[in-house]
């Protein structure tokens, strides 16, 4: 799994739905430790705490975001489609710093475009 910049600082609640939303133009739905976006025909998934590729995976970090989470993303027609978000191929990308979520959510705009979403 490669690792992204993780020198960035810890966004709010609010501010994450304020940047999500702005990004791709739909309300981000949040889950318990992260949240799920559809737009462009896809689904993007963004999540933090246990078991999630991030700075507080471990089981004891449940406190809510920190300075960096984990993305998937799958086309919403086709559930097991997943996208490659990795540049190795992988369908996950972990420590993604909330620096980079307008980046992110181009390449999933372009992969989307490509898949024929």
């Amino acid at each position: 799994m490669e690792r992204m910049n993780d020198t960035n600082s810890i966004p709010t609640i609010d501010d994450i739905r304020a940047q999500v939303k702005g990004l791709t133009g739909s309300d981000p739905e949040f889950t318990g430790h992260g949240l799920h976006v559809e737009f462009c025909g896809v689904t993007l998934s963004l999540q933090w705490g246990p078991q999630n590729y991030c700075d507080n995976r471990g089981p004891k970090d449940i406190s809510g975001p920190c300075a960096n989470f984990e993305a998937a993303a799958w086309l919403n027609e086709a559930s097991d489609a997943w996208l490659s978000l990795d540049s190795n191929g992988a369908d996950v990308r972990g420590w993604v710093a909330w620096g980079d979520l307008a980046a992110l959510v181009h390449d999933v705009k372009v992969l989307a475009h490509k898949a024929g979403a």
